[in-house]
């Protein structure tokens, strides 16, 4: 989720690699429909669509008001007439061109909910999964993670769930935050993570008249989604509201975000930046916060896609150009210390990573040792011109766990198999990165990857096993390699200019074997029984709390503190693995030291 010196363009479609490759599962419902589908709910009569393959859609369904701008979100009031959910809402603003199916607005906070048609006919109403997107909190909408496929599959296998999609602010809208915004009674710290919990309170009180029941929601989103569903851990020192009672991470953790308070100097310096693109810098007659909240919407949005090229993205840290903040809700304090003193709610945990996630976070621009070696000590806070003891015993340190050999890189070995291209002992001892001519693309992969993703999920599962020991925990690792992940389906010419391909088993690769293929895009190397058996896993967990009752051929143990138990997900070799590779670096990487050092 960090980035190195990266154009907002580039950066825009790094982070489409967490939507992009579902796009064209926005419009496959519409093709399905057939007939009307109704609820009565507390707020007003609702319609959807009732589909072929036995669900019912409502697409659009709002559960806040058109919020004020940097405001926190109210609750809609009922309606009074027929609310139509027969098609998808508005996305939230963001920088134009990356929503190619809605139109956006800032009356945007909807929920999509797919809801197997039989779901009032069952004794007991259904287990519901809410889904959070990520995007680098600049991007995305629920329209592009549709919940059909789950749904589907949930019949199939005789364990029915609800999913619903959530819509929340993003960029300025969403995460504007300075010591000016902290002091000001209309504005809100971390509007984003407001407009997520509001959904999640529309849900708990209106959820049952859909057939859902209230007391077995599981919260879930992947990047900067898994951040969020990670705050709302947090939020209040722990205190779910009994909004949830599991929640699922994929490649993102609370552990990383938010690292600085409203009035740091990083925050500042973000909102001087947002104010002077926008011609809203203070003056002796209006405030910046006055003046961006009259801005015109477009201007706005452009302004802060400004902001975002001109925010020196780093693969290392403080990149996100509008990152949640620390707050008295969310995160009052350092998360690593929160998560480290047990402040988290006390439910079910299922967490995981893909193999390669750095890949996609790591330019050509790092082409030397040295090269290397200055980001670390930017990011770290280190002077290397002037550089101590110290400095120089840190440096040693990271370069020692994170060698310039080529088969400790990333992509890591990944032995391939019928239906996973992997990557071969053969290929990790001489393969480079055009244009990269050095194995620095392999090795910085590797320390971003770890050190953003694999040390921060071993260290929210050590927390839980210590201070929420009777809560199921359930780990995993996907490592299938066909090619589908969104960067990479267009091959060389769909790279992003000065960045190699998405190597490997990239960042956001799992997603499509969980929300289904595109109808645009679909892999020749997709993994029909692979995805099954995903979805399988991941509905049971939802509605068992134990990903074992739908899938029987693999036992996938419950996550222990020493030598912990991963699922690898990977076609024709799904397994337990130990939780123990690269031991010696991402403990290294989990130590006081580094946590310090990068202020985590």
């Amino acid at each position: 989720m960090r980035l190195i010196a990266v154009t907002v363009r580039a950066l825009l479609v790094v982070v489409l690699a967490f939507v992009l490759g579902l796009v064209g599962l926005a419009s496959s419902a519409s093709t399905a429909a057939k007939s009307s589908a109704t609820v009565k709910t507390k707020l007003g009569r609702v319609v959807g669509r009732s589909d072929y393959d036995g669900q019912h859609v409502f697409l659009g369904v709002p559960f806040g008001k058109q919020p004020q701008r940097f405001a926190r979100p109210q609750l809609v009031e009922k309606s009074k007439g027929t609310i139509d959910a027969t098609k998808y809402g508005a996305s939230c603003p963001q920088p134009p061109g990356l929503d190619s199916t809605n139109h956006t607005s800032e009356d945007c906070l909807s929920l999509d909910i797919y809801v197997p048609d039989s779901a009032h006919q069952h004794v007991s109403p259904l287990p519901v999964m809410v889904y959070f997107y990520g995007g680098s909190f600049l991007v995305g909408s629920a329209g592009r993670y549709n919940g059909s496929a789950l749904v589907g599959e949930s019949i199939h296998a005789g364990a029915p769930v609800i999913v619903v999609t959530a819509n929340y602010r993003l960029g300025p809208f969403g995460w504007l935050a300075s010591k000016e915004v902290e002091d000001d009674q209309g504005a809100v710290l971390n509007a984003g993570l407001h407009d997520q919990r509001l959904a999640l309170r529309w849900i708990h009180e209106n959820i049952e008249c859909f057939g859902g029941d209230p007391d077995k929601v599981t919260i879930w989103g992947q990047s900067a989604g898994a951040v969020s569903v990670a705050l709302q851990l947090l939020h209040k020192g722990g205190d779910s509201e009994g909004l949830f009672r599991a929640a699922i991470l994929h490649s993102g953790s609370q552990a990383v975000q938010p690292t600085f308070a409203a009035s740091s100097p990083q925050i500042e310096a973000r909102y001087q930046a947002l104010a002077k693109l926008s011609n809203c810098s203070a003056t002796p007659t209006q405030t910046t916060l006055d003046c961006l909240r009259k801005l015109d919407v477009d201007a706005l949005t452009m302004a802060g896609a400004q902001a975002a090229d001109q925010q020196q993205q780093t693969v290392m840290g403080g990149s996100l150009a509008f990152p949640p903040v620390r707050d008295a809700v969310f995160a009052n304090g350092s998360p690593r210390a929160l998560i480290d003193a047990g402040k988290t709610a006390d439910v079910a945990l299922l967490s995981g990573d893909v193999l390669d996630e750095g890949t996609i976070f790591t330019p050509a621009s790092i082409v030397n040792s040295t090269i290397f070696q200055g980001l670390i000590a930017s990011e770290a806070s280190l002077d290397l011109r002037n550089a101590s003891a110290s400095t120089a015993e840190f440096l040693a340190k990271v370069l020692k766990f994170y060698p310039d050999v080529p088969e400790l890189g990333s992509p890591y070995l990944n032995e391939p198999t019928a239906s996973s291209a992997g990557t071969t002992g053969a290929q990790l001892a001489n393969r480079t990165f055009t244009p990269l001519t050095t194995n620095q693309f392999k090795r910085v992969s590797s320390f971003s990857g770890d050190l953003f993703f694999e040390s921060q999920r071993r260290s929210l599962l050590a927390s839980y096993l210590r201070h929420h020991p009777n809560k199921p925990l359930y780990a995993y690792k996907f490592a299938q390699d066909d090619r589908n992940s969104p960067l990479s389906v267009e091959g060389a010419s769909g790279s992003i200019p000065g960045y190699p391909l998405a190597e490997g088993v990239a960042h956001g690769s799992d997603l499509v074997y969980l929300f289904g293929p595109t109808v645009q895009r679909s892999s020749p190397g997709y993994d029909d029984k692979l995805a099954r058996q995903m979805k399988r896993a991941w509905i049971s967990f939802a509605a068992f709390l134990d990903p074992n009752k739908l899938e029987t051929k693999h036992d996938w143990p419950k996550y222990a503190e020493l030598g912990g138990k991963l699922m690898q997900w990977k076609g024709n070799n799904i397994t337990v693995i130990p939780d123990t590779y690269r031991q010696e670096s991402i403990e290294f990487l989990r130590s006081e030291e580094v946590v310090k050092q990068f202020t985590l």
